[in-house]
């Protein structure tokens, strides 16, 4: 790309209204992200301002894994956004795995994490609150996190089955298309790309071990042996807050997934079409597409989804960086974890 053309697109960018240029701006999964980041660390750094005078501990091991999943997750799905997009030509190939990056990455994140989950330093005196069963609800999120992660669960599956029934073959007999109809003439329907089962599939593989994955991850962080030298109480915030954390990961993997499917879903929905040829004028006719409105509200939520989940896991990492880095120098409190 010369300099005369960043120039012409620099003019034309001044030139086109505000709300053209934001839109388009949004429809970048990157930018999004980008968008995401910002937010992100602008959420950590005013809550540590407003809670400045509370006390600070340093950030243990577990939680420092947990934030290195968060990166994982973020930098396997960016990394296979630029291939795909501005490295590689994919435009012969059907990109199956798309939409299943994303959770997949977190679903793995999280079994490496559950496996390197800290199990040594046992209580040497037990106590009624050890020795009672624990399951992975047992520190586990608020019933409200765990319903709102089941909820997006189920929305994304109903969202690709949805998407897998309103799609049609290709003739290479992949399922990764939808047949838009022009009403009021007799020309052939549009074929257009659409993430029907071809892609649906992989996705809700994914979703499946992701949750599996949640589930161990949660097991795990509470049926590991307490440690002596931490107070009951203690101990039972920070599984709390790894768990929460543990949650947070998996969502951002649904969501990352799901907003891949809504954009590509809203990329069909094209209002109408010119025809030209054979000495005719140019002549613009509607396309059918079939809740066209709710695909291109559909893409304006995959914007929103973007955003939030960058900045979920950037505050996720920012917070436990601040909360380790802010103590260098100082002893760390007795007990701590990690």
């Amino acid at each position: 790309m010369n300099v005369e053309h960043l120039g012409d697109v620099w003019d034309r960018l001044r030139a086109a209204p505000v709300a053209e240029v934001g839109a388009a701006l949004l429809s970048s999964a990157l930018m999004c992200a980008l968008l995401g980041v910002v937010v992100g660390v602008a959420v950590v750094v005013m809550r540590r301002r407003v809670r400045a005078g509370d006390p600070v501990g340093r950030t243990g091991g577990d939680e420092r894994a947990l934030a290195g999943t968060a990166i994982a997750v973020g930098a396997v799905w960016f990394v296979d956004l630029v291939m795909r997009g501005y490295v590689l030509d994919l435009s012969a190939t059907t990109a199956w795995w798309q939409f299943a990056v994303a959770p997949a990455a977190a679903g793995a994140s999280l079994c490496v994490f559950a496996l390197a989950l800290r199990t040594s330093g046992t209580r040497a005196r037990v106590t009624p609150g050890v020795v009672a069963r624990r399951t992975w609800r047992s520190y586990g999120p608020t019933g409200s996190v765990i319903g709102s992660f089941g909820a997006l669960l189920v929305g994304a599956g109903v969202v690709t089955v949805a998407f897998g029934a309103a799609s049609t073959h290709s003739q290479a007999g992949s399922s990764d298309r939808i047949a838009l109809g022009i009403p009021n003439t007799d020309l052939d329907p549009i074929v257009v790309t659409f993430p029907g089962w071809t892609y649906g599939l992989p996705f809700l593989l994914a979703l499946g071990t992701l949750t599996l994955a949640t589930i161990l991850a949660l097991r795990r962080n509470a049926v590991r042996p307490f440690r002596d030298g931490v107070s009951l109480d203690d101990e039972r915030a920070r599984r709390r807050r790894i768990s929460t954390g543990v949650v947070m990961v998996a969502t951002a993997g649904v969501l990352l997934g799901l907003a891949g499917l809504l954009r590509m879903a809203q990329s069909a929905a094209a209002g109408s079409m010119t025809v030209s040829g054979d000495g005719m004028p140019p002549m613009t006719y509607a396309i059918a597409s079939p809740y066209g409105e709710l695909l291109v509200f559909g893409g304006v939520v995959a914007s929103v989804m973007q955003i939030a989940v960058s900045a979920m896991l950037t505050a996720l990492v920012v917070d436990a960086a601040w909360a380790q880095w802010g103590l260098v120098g100082r002893p760390a409190p007795a007990g701590a974890l990690g």
